[in-house]
């Protein structure tokens, strides 16, 4: 390209205006990159305030979650059928699953 190029004026005027931005700018990006001994101060005075914070920071238990006995699907519908017709299968005990029911009705455990 040619000196008289209209995208070398176009290129002239950007980088003057960059420079005169440069020049006359302030942010805090420029102020911590030219004052580097003030940026890893405020580093070091954010990361021990992080650490205090986290130290007197109020240490919450844990929860007690009440742990309830797993039942089969195939039981509980077996359970709800022989209710109603009678339990002919030997594997089916019929006082625990009205007491499971019964139980789960009140919102207790089987212990309860």
């Amino acid at each position: 390209m040619s000196a008289d190029h209209p995208a070398d004026d176009h290129h002239a005027k950007e980088r003057a205006r960059d420079q005169a931005m440069v020049a006359h700018k302030r942010n805090t990006a420029r102020f911590f990159t030219e004052n580097r001994h003030i940026a890893w101060v405020a580093l070091a005075a954010t990361i021990a305030w992080g650490a205090y914070g986290y130290a007197r920071m109020p240490k919450a238990k844990d929860p007690t979650i009440e742990v309830r006995v797993a039942v089969a699907p195939l039981d509980l519908m077996r359970g709800v059928g022989n209710l109603c017709i009678g339990a002919d299968d030997p594997r089916y005990d019929a006082r625990g699953m009205v007491k499971l029911l019964v139980a789960g009705l009140r919102c207790e455990t089987m212990d309860a």
